[in-house]
């Protein structure tokens, strides 16, 4: 055995860039979820990925394939690998550049963000919308509107039923 042969391998595994090829989503309790990474011919075995949280406080926001991540193999090793996702690149940019925002786009166009300089929440899914800030809430679906705010409860629409 070529011990720098070895070695050189050990060293070029530690930090590698790959994209996402399936997904396991696991069965909480019984079974972790897990991926497999294409890195360039390469396929790794199934692998877990880093989640934002995941004691007491747990996140749930699995990678999807064709995902650009990095993956670290402690002493070089592919077998022990974790995944950690996130890497924006050409075919799935970046949804937004402002430094006030969390903003997170789903698959279906759903959006949610979070403007901390103007202290407002806005979800939207389809034509359905929910815009909160300090002092007002708007309810929107389909042309009609639900708005609350200090001056009381504004409710449009085609047709009110109150029951």
């Amino acid at each position: 055995m070529n011990n720098t042969a070895e070695l050189l391998r050990l060293i070029n595994n530690l930090i590698r860039f790959g994209t996402i090829a399936e997904v396991d989503h696991g069965e909480p309790g019984k079974r972790l979820p897990c991926v497999r990474v294409k890195i360039g011919e390469l396929l790794t075995t199934w692998l877990v990925w880093q989640e934002a949280r995941a004691g007491t406080t747990r996140t749930w926001c699995p990678p999807t394939v064709g995902e650009q991540v990095l993956v670290l193999a402690p002493g070089g090793d592919l077998a022990g690998a974790a995944v950690l996702p996130g890497f924006f690149r050409t075919q799935h940019p970046a949804p937004c550049n402002s430094p006030d925002l969390f903003h997170a786009v789903m698959p279906d166009g759903a959006s949610f963000e979070y403007n901390h300089a103007a202290h407002r929440l806005h979800a939207v899914t389809g034509p359905s919308s929910i815009t909160m800030d300090r002092s007002r809430i708007l309810l929107s679906t389909n042309g009609s509107t639900l708005e609350m705010d200090a001056a009381g409860i504004r409710l449009n629409g085609s047709r009110i039923d109150l029951n």
